[in-house]
């Protein structure tokens, strides 16, 4: 049979009965394919005569052609078979109207044959077909122009692995079906696959027979359906009879749950499998594996239900074959731009060993945990997150590492109203911290704390003149309540108090020195303090000092006093050098005198004393169990020493750029101070501090501090 060389187009083309129109138009075209057939008709009649063995069919070989275009007609008219070998002529009857709907673009390894006369074409080797959104790979495939059917089988097999070679690969709009007998319709999108499996959206499913009835429904036959990602899945649902609504959900009866390929022992007589991407209701599949001493297990098995747009809520379960159960929900709600938050519980019942054994173990643990978040006002708003567990109950059922190393489970709740007109604001807070390992726990229930910015109450509304020096008294207040639980092995320990503090500070300005004296006040109240008892210690049994808590309403006032003076020094250069503007070195020297006198004398009443074994008096501090303490001891008298630098450098403009501009830099800030205390008996001079930090640009950024000491220690003395 003689090759045809080159590249060549074959088109089934109809007429068009519905354009009247244009009928002399259509006529011509019409006249005119008739034409080319007959022509067609009598090569291949001529080649028929040449060649007693040729028949109506056109044999395109690997080495004469790769890749061969189809186009097809939706036309109910009389199909016409146009062959050419001129690219020019497909190009010409393009730009024609015509009704040709799509191109099949089809390539093959081996052969192409066209058999005219039935109008059927068959691919051989590694065949590759193209329709719109469809394409077909198989060994062999087998299309029929007149009913659009296309059948592809496998081609060739490979006796090491038992396993056909080229079988067919469906991908229509995106999903890919596989299989090793094909029947498939290109116009009806119908279609029938053997021994066939695809994959969607991390879930998969396979049978020995899917048909596809219709665009999105599937029937399909011993189907297999998981969302495990093995080749040889963990876990599966296994079906004699399955329907497949694409992208939406599949429904099987009597549904067999397998786990390594053993089903379990009682079937699901009809279930419900979602398929759609999203969020949506549907079974949470298992993860399977062994644990050594609670034996095989599956776990995280449950379902997930979406309520509605703004909560859902699962439930899940681990099983153990040899040591027990969990059970996990969660509950999750949330409203836009209002709150959002969900609430965990679990409970776990688990045990080692059998009954009669000696070892064996039981252990049952809970946890339940709360998230809450809401904005309930612009000013004020609430949050929780709140964890409440026995001790083991991360160690036994979690795989999550983090989860694993915690030490301490915190929890906290508060609420935050903030008055910005008046300066003020309010907070309530609950905490709680637990340890996991000794099991002790601290909980602050309630910490409330009030606070309110300094305001001048002297200052008048309506300014006439200058200011009066009372009008520039400022006051600040901060009020805190809190109750301390604090429990460890096994003892509950309370306390609580209210802790006040106010300030009163004045500006004043002496030509460039600034004059700032202040005075802070702090009152502690308190329903508890310690007594110091000398005898048989309750805990110890020895005869010794021991300290008593007290039932009695007790009150602490301090205050400390103090002034401070500081101004402003600069000092400029001007170079205009080397791109350098200027350059400005700020100091800032600063004075300050403090003042608190000793609140461990007698007359203040917030020490208490007692005699040692030696006779020897000794203070203590009533309060210092409290939950902010007590007085300071000690008198405090002293002046101290600050001066802040900062250097700056301005670059100059680039005359020849227009959109040049100048840059400031800071080049160093360096800081250093010193105390002097007149009421110290010995070292009076406090350490020398230093910081320093630079920034320059976005290259470099340089920071730290150093201590000096004006005392020198002499180890080698010892003072007797």
């Amino acid at each position: 049979m003689p090759e045809l060389k080159g590249h060549h187009h074959l088109y089934f083309i109809g007429t068009d009965n519905n354009h009247n129109a244009k009928k002399t138009n259509h006529s011509v075209k019409l006249i005119t394919y008739l034409c080319i057939s007959f022509f067609l008709l009598l090569m291949i009649e001529l080649r028929s005569e040449v060649n007693p063995f040729a028949s109506n069919k056109l044999v395109f070989h690997p080495d004469s052609i790769s890749v061969t275009e189809i186009a097809i007609s939706n036309s109910d008219s009389s199909n016409v078979i146009a062959l050419d070998d001129s690219l020019n002529s497909i190009d010409s009857l393009s730009t024609t109207k015509s009704d040709i709907d799509s191109i099949i673009f089809s390539a093959a390894t081996d052969s192409l044959i066209f058999d005219l006369k039935i109008k059927k074409m068959y691919i051989y080797g590694s065949g590759d077909l193209r329709y719109k959104e469809t394409n077909l790979k198989s060994g062999k495939i087998d299309v029929d122009f007149e009913t659009s059917n296309v059948e592809a089988f496998s081609y060739g097999y490979d006796s090491t692995s038992n396993k056909e070679l080229q079988t067919p690969v469906l991908n229509d709009k995106g999903e890919e079906y596989k299989g090793t007998r094909m029947r498939y319709n290109f116009k009806t999108t119908k279609g029938f696959i053997t021994y066939a499996a695809t994959e969607s959206d991390n879930t998969s499913y396979s049978g020995a027979k899917i048909k596809k009835v219709s665009k999105d429904v599937f029937f399909v036959e011993n189907g297999v359906y998981t969302t495990c990602d093995e080749e040889v899945p963990h876990y599966c649902f296994v079906g004699h009879e399955m329907k497949v609504i694409q992208k939406e959900q599949m429904i099987g009866k009597w549904i067999w749950l397998t786990f390594g390929g053993v089903p379990f022992p009682v079937p699901l007589p009809f279930a419900v499998f979602p398929l759609q991407s999203g969020r949506r209701s549907g079974i949470i599949p298992p993860a399977i594996g062994d644990r050594p001493g609670y034996g095989r297990y599956f776990s995280r098995f449950g379902y997930f239900w979406a309520i509605n747009d703004y909560m859902d809520a699962n439930l899940t379960a681990d099983y153990y074959t040899k040591g027990g159960y969990s059970l996990v929900s969660r509950f999750r709600y949330v409203k836009r731009y209002s709150f959002s938050g969900n609430v965990e519980g679990g409970f776990s019942k688990l045990h080692t060993g059998e009954i009669t054994d000696a070892d064996r173990t039981d252990q049952q643990d809970w946890r339940i945990r709360w998230v809450h978040n809401q904005t309930l006002t612009p000013t004020s708003r609430f949050d929780v997150n709140m964890e409440f567990l026995s001790g083991n109950f991360i160690k036994q059922n979690s795989t999550d590492y983090n989860q694993l190393l915690r030490n301490d489970v915190v929890s906290n709740a508060s609420y935050y109203k903030n008055w910005e007109e008046f300066g003020s604001s309010l907070s309530m807070n609950y905490s709680r911290n637990q340890n996991l390992e000794n099991g002790n726990i601290s909980e602050y229930l309630p910490n409330m704390s009030f606070s309110k910015s300094q305001f001048y109450p002297f200052k008048k509304k309506k300014r006439i003149g200058d200011e009066e020096w009372y009008e520039k008294l400022g006051i600040n207040y901060n009020g805190q309540f809190q109750n301390r639980r604090l429990k460890e092995n096994g003892q509950l320990n309370i306390r609580g108090g209210i802790n006040h503090t106010a300030g009163l500070g004045f500006s004043s300005k002496i030509g460039y020195i600034n004059i700032n004296p202040n005075i802070s006040y702090r009152e502690l109240w308190y329903n508890k303090q310690i007594e110091a008892i000398t005898g048989i210690s309750p805990t110890t049994g020895a005869d010794t000092v021991y300290f008593n808590d007290v039932k009695k309403l007790g009150f602490v006032r301090t205050f400390n006093t103090g002034v401070s003076a500081s101004t402003k020094l600069y000092g400029i250069l001007q170079p205009n050098k080397l791109g350098v503007a200027a350059i400005r070195h700020t100091i800032s020297p600063s004075i300050s005198y403090n003042y608190q006198p000793d609140f461990s004398e007698k007359k203040w009443g917030y020490f208490g004393t007692y005699n040692d074994t030696s006779g020897k008096e000794i203070k203590y501090n009533k309060y210092q169990r409290e939950i902010f303490g007590g007085a300071g001891e000690g008198e405090s008298q002293s002046i101290g020493f600050r001066v802040d630098n900062v250097f700056e450098l301005k670059t100059t403009v680039d005359s020849r750029d227009t959109t040049a501009k100048e840059k400031k830099l800071q080049l160093l800030n360096l800081s250093g101070n010193i105390n002097y205390n007149f009421a110290a008996d010995s070292l009076k001079f406090s350490d020398i501090f230093l910081s320093y930090r630079t920034q320059i640009s976005d290259f470099l950024s340089f920071a730290g501090n150093s201590t000096y000491s004006l005392y020198k220690y002499d180890t080698k003395k010892i003072v007797k």
